[in-house]
């Protein structure tokens, strides 16, 4: 679910925000903030995903603070809400994701956090063509299942790591442990790996992987003897 940080500088407003977004059940509300200089700390503190971000604020504009935050996450979507348009045009053309007039909250934020969320988590598992469809960073991508080299869970994302991309979306290890063909194993808690596309098991060096790319996987001890076995049974149906 992702997480979202609330800041407006009306203490009413900010209570009926956080109550709504809440009640929503769409959003993790991880902090709510009174001014610009609050936000900026909690937002370095919680890292959300999603900022509700009043423009007026009264010690940092809350474009300025956008313009912070963004230069320090890619991925941060920040909804504007305000009582008027005058920040439209420059809110959109630097950060928003979307621009809400207060007076339209309750229609406008379910769909915008739904949105969202679409954007990256979207995933249809296309099983009889072993392709996998994902939407994310707005854009659809058409992965082939034998392409995959890992998975690594980033806290409440997830990056997916294949022969052509590397994406990251909204999930969990376990949705795609779920939905994978035998030939992935998880390897650690962390890490969920194609095990066709292992170059090396180096059980000498803290029990690491080389995966087809280069990249290195640490493998918990628990689960190195049964990937060497994993291992063993493809090299002789091979």
């Amino acid at each position: 679910m992702p997480r979202l940080i609330i800041c407006d500088d009306d203490p009413m407003m900010l209570e009926l925000l956080e109550e709504f977004c809440k009640e929503l059940g769409m959003v993790d509300v991880v902090g709510v903030a009174g001014n610009g200089i609050e936000v900026l700390k909690l937002a370095k503190k919680k890292r959300p995903d999603i900022l509700l971000l009043d423009i007026d604020l009264p010690d940092i504009n809350g474009i300025e603070v956008a313009r912070i935050l963004t230069g320090n996450d890619d991925f941060l979507k920040i909804i504007f809400i305000s009582c008027h348009d005058d920040y439209y045009a420059e809110a959109f053309r630097l950060y928003a994701y979307d621009y809400i007039s207060k007076a339209s909250i309750t229609e406008r934020l379910p769909k915008t956090f739904k949105k969202i969320i679409d954007d990256y988590f979207r995933v249809n598992y296309l099983q009889n063509e072993c392709r996998i469809s994902i939407s994310a960073k707005g854009k659809d991508f058409l992965l082939d299942v034998d392409e995959l080299i890992y998975l690594q869970s980033l806290e409440r994302k997830l990056k997916i790591v294949s022969e052509i991309h590397s994406l990251i979306i909204y999930g969990t290890l376990q949705e795609w442990a779920n939905c994978l063909p035998i030939n992935f194993f998880q390897c650690h808690r962390s890490y969920i790996i194609n095990l066709q596309k292992i170059a090396v098991f180096n059980r000498k060096e803290h029990n690491m992987l080389v995966m087809s790319n280069g990249d290195k996987i640490p493998v918990s001890r628990r689960r190195s003897s049964r990937l060497k076995g994993e291992i063993n049974n493809i090299v002789l149906n091979a």
